[in-house]
């Protein structure tokens, strides 16, 4: 992903002469990944596993949680699968592995809503509208993450479908409200307390040598967390 001014962020923090540097998503810009490189100063990159990375990740695969949640889906029957997703590098790569897993078995990816980051409940509520509108036949929708999950539903029901008797609705996150929604949203579980915690560890590894630089990728995994929603 490319931020804008990225380079000069990084120039700014560098002018501060920090001891390490966590990033929460990974840089794309060349010259602002040789700049790190060439200073020598611990990184440690998070939220996914680089495939390049600058020194030290702690994250989880993307690829890996959209193909899970396909599986998921496939595993309870659904033929005919709507998508509903926002349009960020990370939930990309979980869209096209699910999208993949889907087709490869045999399901059909009847639709596929993008929304524009940052999304909310009532991106998930207009999308699930526009499908609705179009009169796309489908039995399952996956939602990158449970905000969308969770306006889908509501429209759903609003518009006299059954959730999951008629519709089965998945999301991703494990947001907090996933546990009280009216069914009870399935969704992905991430870890974010180990992912910082181990950052914190390997990054004081790093500061004080007892790691050596791109001595380690920790992946934490996921769980799924089935409710009645699937």
């Amino acid at each position: 992903m490319y931020w804008p001014g990225v380079f000069e962020r990084i120039d700014a923090i560098l002018a501060r002469r920090p001891d390490g540097i966590v990033l929460t998503r990974q840089l794309q810009s060349p010259e602002a990944r040789e700049k790190l490189i060439a200073r020598g100063i611990p990184v440690v990159e998070t939220w996914e596993l680089a495939q390049d990375p600058i020194d030290t990740v702690v994250g989880f695969s993307h690829e890996a949680v959209g193909q899970a949640m396909a599986e998921h889906i496939i595993e309870r029957g659904h033929r005919r699968v709507g998508l509903v997703w926002s349009d960020d590098a990370r939930a990309t790569r979980r869209r096209q592995a699910c999208a993949d897993t889907l087709r490869k078995a045999g399901v059909e990816v009847v639709a596929c809503e993008l929304e524009a980051v940052p999304v909310n409940m009532g991106h998930g509520r207009e999308a699930m509208a526009r499908l609705l509108a179009a009169k796309v036949p489908m039995d399952a929708v996956i939602c990158s993450i449970d905000l969308l999950a969770q306006g889908v539903m509501a429209e759903a029901q609003a518009n006299g479908l059954r959730v999951p008797q008629d519709l089965a609705v998945m999301g991703f996150g494990n947001l907090e409200f996933a546990a009280h929604t009216h069914p009870r949203l399935s969704s992905v579980n991430v870890d974010g307390g180990r992912i910082g915690l181990r950052t914190a560890e390997l990054l004081l590894q790093r500061i004080e040598g007892s790691l050596g630089r791109g001595g380690q990728v920790e992946d934490v995994g996921f769980s799924l967390v089935v409710r009645e929603s699937t």
